[in-house]
């Protein structure tokens, strides 16, 4: 299996970050190559489809659909890519001053993540979240 693991502390409630990470209008701000997320219904839970409109370079974009296969209320949202088996975690812990996050994201035996997430991701989610303070 590969995977490819970040962490990142966010000095804000962990609801707050949960909130502001499954919301699909949020994803565009902290996510650069998803151009538009929406959701199949307004009350998130597991079953509930995000379609994405991906930037995937040269001008080119690329609709992508992911289905929520976890939801624990402010500690672990999970996605798996529909028609392959990349699969995406959040799990999100209360911390002295705020919430640590860690974003997990991996695929099957002897397959590459293809674009994997950068810390510079994770980072921009940090600025944006912490300057709501």
């Amino acid at each position: 299996m590969n995977r490819n693991t970040l962490v990142v502390e966010i000095k804000r409630p962990v609801n707050e970050v949960f909130e502001f990470t499954v919301s699909p209008n949020n994803t565009p701000k902290w996510i650069k190559s998803v151009l538009v997320e929406e959701t199949s219904s307004e009350i998130i839970g597991v079953g509930t489809i995000y379609n994405q409109l991906v930037n995937i370079g040269s001008g080119k974009q690329h609709e992508v659909a992911y289905k929520v296969v976890t939801y624990e209320l402010n500690k672990r949202f999970e996605l798996q890519r529909i028609g392959d088996n990349y699969k995406c975690s959040y799990i999100y812990e209360a911390i002295e001053g705020g919430t640590r996050l860690t974003y997990i994201e991996e695929v099957g035996v002897g397959q590459v993540i293809s674009d994997p997430l950068e810390m510079d991701t994770l980072n921009l989610l940090k600025k944006l979240l912490e300057i709501q303070n």
